[in-house]
């Protein structure tokens, strides 16, 4: 359950989208400590980290479901 405790911000630097979902890349401090398999909440959405880059960005995939029902399809780099 997510307790509203925030531990970083971060940025979308790019969005790519796939099969009806999409590919985030955030910019985000929490990724210096952040591995593969890890949660990371994202505008109150529970998103998987599915690659770490240089340490600087998580990379997470969106499914059409969650699109759908969440505010993450409005998404854009910036």
């Amino acid at each position: 359950m997510f307790t509203g405790l925030v531990e970083g911000t971060g940025r979308v630097v790019a969005r790519d989208d796939m099969d009806g979902g999409m590919r985030l890349r955030l910019a985000t401090p929490l990724a210096a400590t952040a591995s593969r398999g890890d949660s990371i909440a994202h505008n109150g959405v529970c998103l998987t980290v599915v690659a770490v880059e240089d340490g600087e960005r998580i990379v997470t995939e969106i499914g059409p479901e969650t699109m759908r029902v969440t505010n993450l399809g409005g998404l854009v780099a910036g």
